[in-house]
């Protein structure tokens, strides 16, 4: 069943060229929160629910590969209906999935499961994932471009040779919300090491980019509340102008990764 359909149109606001992808929902939400509400039969195989801690995965919350495998089929659906909640597409080729414990923990097991790299590589996938679950004052986004054509995603992410239209599109991310009449606005941090650069200075870019969205405290305050008022996700990149507005149901799921 669909549960989503975009609609792609011209904002009345004042900035005529920004082009918004707004979700409609119909009901479906409130049917993910009843398939999968936590209940304490539940706790022993929701990944958050058994975790000794939920700002990071850790060696001992870790599963075995054969109870991992029975659980498979279980904790995959899971996933597909957190990421229902989660997941936005920002216009026609982009996508933000704002991240969790569960949906990296879940992460960490399938590369552990499709690599099957041992002990050695638990440590690896722990020290690639940790760093993207929200620590209690941010929140965790992995950005993503979905391009088929070769040839428009050549041009688009560039190539050794030829720099690409997006380049440097993780520094234009914005996450924007109004509570009770008072705007925020944060911008999104690009989450890198010096030995891997999502952008390249010649403007090559990859087609996937993990970012972080830092709250201050009246910030974490004021987007959790009951206030009425939108909460926006924008790319401003000036060859790629969109924004999507978050559903209440994702302002409520995100909410959950705050302290």
């Amino acid at each position: 069943m669909a549960c989503v359909v975009f609609r792609l149109f011209r904002s009345a606001s004042a900035l005529p060229l920004r082009l918004q992808y707004r979700p409609v929902l119909n009901g479906c939400q409130s049917h993910i929160a009843r398939t999968f509400a936590t209940s304490p039969s539940q706790s022993s195989w929701i990944p958050s629910g058994r975790a000794s801690t939920t700002k990071e995965v850790v060696p001992q919350d870790v599963l075995p590969l054969n109870e991992y495998i029975n659980k498979r089929t279980q904790l995959r659906a899971f996933r597909s209906t957190i990421k229902q909640v989660r997941r936005l597409e920002i216009g026609p080729i982009a996508s933000i999935t704002f991240e969790n414990y569960d949906l990296l923990w879940i992460q960490i097991q399938e590369m552990l499961f499709i690599e099957q790299g041992g002990p050695e590589q638990v440590q690896d996938e722990l020290a690639a994932y940790n760093p993207l679950i929200p620590k209690g004052s941010n929140l965790s986004g992995t950005l993503m471009f979905g391009i088929e054509n070769v040839q428009q995603r050549k041009a688009m992410l560039g190539t050794a040779s030829e720099p690409g239209v997006l380049g440097g599109v993780e520094k234009c991310v914005e996450l924007m919300f109004d509570r009770g009449g008072a705007k925020h606005r944060i911008s999104a941090i690009a989450v890198e090491s010096e030995e891997i650069k999502r952008s390249t200075p010649e403007g090559r870019t990859s087609a996937v980019h993990f970012l972080r969205f830092d709250f201050t405290p009246e910030q974490k305050s004021a987007f959790g509340s009951r206030q009425e008022g939108d909460t926006y996700i924008e790319i401003t990149h000036p060859n790629y102008r969109y924004y999507t507005r978050l559903s209440t149901s994702t302002v409520q799921s995100l909410s959950q990764d705050f302290d």
